[in-house]
C-alpha cells in the first residue's frame, strides 16, 4: 500500500521523543509498504535532517512551517493555527495528483486539521492538549488570564473530540491517554501503541569510577521539562552536595540555574555517555504533560536507576522500588535519591530490573505489528501490497 506520512516536525533521531518514535515508525511501514513522507520544518537546518529518513521513504517533501498570515477566527485553537500552512495542503494535493493514496497517517495532535475522508486514516496523538489547557485554567488566578485559558481549554478539546472521531484510527501512547480520549470520544477507535527503544543501542555500559552524579534530560521547548528543572532547584539539589546535578539538553532559559549546584551541558549528540554505572541516578520530577517518557525509556534500556513521578512513569509497569522509584512529594523526591546514594546494590538491581522491563515490553521487534496493523486492517489491497525498488525525490516547498 501507498502510505502518506505527514509530521509536524522532523521524524529523526537525536531531537525528541516524538522525532525517535516517527523514525521508527516509518522504517518499520516501509518494510511492508511504499511511504511517501511531507514533514513540515521551521528552517534549512531541520530540511536537511529529514534526509536522515531518506532510505525508508518512497518519497520525502519539506514544507517550511509559515501559518497563514492571521490566525483563523472561530472555534479553531491557537496551537492548530500555528500549524495551519496553505503550502502543506497544496503539497498533499499534489501529491495524491502524482500517485494514488491508500493511508494517511496524521503525527501529532496539530495535524489532525488536514484529514483526508476518502483515506483511510489514522491519527498519532503524541501528547493531548487538551488536559494541559485545564491545569493551566485551574492554576491561573488573573481573572482576565482565566477567561482567555477557559477559551483555549474549550476550544483544544473541541478540536481534539472531533477529530478522534472522524479517524478511523487513533493512537495513543499510554493507557492513560487513551482513557482521557475515550471519555470524551467513547465511539473512537482508539489504540495504545507506546513508543520503543532499540535495545541494541542502548544497553548497559561496563562500570566506570567516578563521582555520585545526578542527570536530568529535557527538550526545553516543553513546559513539563521546566518544570522540572526549577523543581529540582528549588527543592533538591542543595540537599545533596556530594552529588554533582547534571541538566542535559538545548534551550535551557539563561540563568535556570542561577544560584544552584546544577550543571548545564547542553545539547548531548550521544546520550549514551550521560549514563555511566553505578555512579549515575536518573531524574524526572515531571508533574504534569502527557505521552510517554522517551527519555526514560533510553536510560530504563541503559540500565540506569530512576526516580520519577507517577505522571512521569506512566506508560510503564514500573514496580515502586522495583524498575524506579516513584516520588510526588519534594520529601519523597529527597528520600528517593538518598536510599539510591547510600546503596550502590540498590541502584544497580534497579537498573537491571528496569533493562528488563524495557526488553519484555518495548523493544522495536515485538511493537512493530501494532505499527503495521494500524494500516492494513481497515484497507487492504487487492491482490496484497506491491513492493518497488525505493527512489527518494526529496522537494523543498518553500
Amino acid at each position: 500500500m501507498n502510505v502518506l506520512f505527514l509530521t509536524a516536525y522532523p521524524p529523526v533521531l537525536g531531537t525528541h521523543g516524538g522525532g525517535v518514535r516517527m523514525y521508527h515508525n516509518l522504517r518499520i511501514l516501509s518494510r511492508v509498504h511504499d511511504v511517501h513522507l511531507i514533514s513540515l520544518v521551521e528552517n534549512d537546518d531541520e530540511r536537511r535532517q529529514v534526509e536522515a529518513v531518506a532510505p525508508f521513504c518512497r518519497s520525502i517533501e519539506t514544507v517550511f512551517r509559515r501559518p497563514r498570515a492571521a490566525p483563523r477566527f472561530g472555534l479553531s485553537p491557537g496551537r492548530a493555527c500555528m500549524f495551519d500552512v496553505p503550502e502543506l495542503d497544496r503539497a498533499i494535493a499534489e501529491r495524491r495528483s502524482r500517485s494514488p493514496i491508500d493511508v494517511l497517517q496524521c503525527e501529532h495532535v496539530e495535524m489532525a486539521q488536514y484529514h483526508q475522508p476518502d483515506l483511510w486514516t489514522i491519527w498519532t496523538v503524541t501528547e493531548p492538549l487538551a488536559p494541559e489547557a485545564r491545569r493551566q485554567f485551574r492554576a491561573d488566578r488573573d481573572p482576565l488570564a482565566k477567561v482567555r485559558d477557559y477559551a483555549d481549554w474549550m476550544a483544544m478539546l473541541r478540536y481534539e473530540t472531533r477529530y478522534a472521531r472522524r479517524f478511523d484510527r487513533v493512537v495513543a501512547l499510554t493507557p492513560t491517554d487513551a482513557d482521557y480520549l475515550r471519555s470524551y470520544t467513547p465511539d473512537a477507535a482508539v489504540r495504545v501503541v507506546p513508543v520503543g527503544v532499540d535495545t541494541g543501542f542502548y544497553q548497559p555500559q561496563e562500570a566506570r569510577d567516578g563521582p555520585l552524579r545526578a542527570v536530568f534530560l529535557g527538550n526545553y521547548r516543553h513546559l513539563p521539562n521546566l518544570e522540572a528543572v526549577r523543581f529540582l532547584v528549588d527543592e533538591v539539589v542543595a540537599a545533596f552536595p556530594e552529588i554533582r546535578f547534571e541538566v542535559a539538553g538545548a534551550g535551557l532559559p539563561d540563568g535556570m540555574l542561577a544560584g544552584s549546584r546544577a550543571v548545564a551541558l547542553g545539547h548531548v549528540a550521544d546520550t549514551r555517555a550521560l549514563y555511566s554505572r553505578p555512579h549515575t541516578i536518573v531524574t524526572a520530577p515531571l508533574f504534569s504533560g502527557f505521552g510517554q517518557r522517551v527519555k526514560l525509556l533510553e536510560a530504563f534500556a541503559m540500565g540506569m536507576p530512576v526516580v520519577t513521578t507517577s505522571r512521569g512513569a506512566a506508560g510503564f509497569p514500573i514496580r515502586h522500588g522495583v524498575e524506579a522509584l516513584v516520588a510526588e512529594t519534594p520529601e519523597e523526591f529527597r528520600a528517593a535519591i538518598r536510599a539510591l546514594r547510600e546503596s550502590p546494590r540498590l541502584r544497580e538491581d534497579m537498573g537491571m530490573q528496569a533493562r528488563r522491563m524495557v526488553e519484555d515490553h518495548f523493544g522495536w521487534d515485538a511493537l512493530a505489528p501494532l505499527f503495521l496493523e494500524l494500516v492494513e486492517s481497515g484497507c487492504p489491497p487487492p491482490g496484497g501490497p506491491t513492493r518497488v525498488v525505493p527512489r527518494v525525490v526529496s522537494r523543498v516547498v518553500d
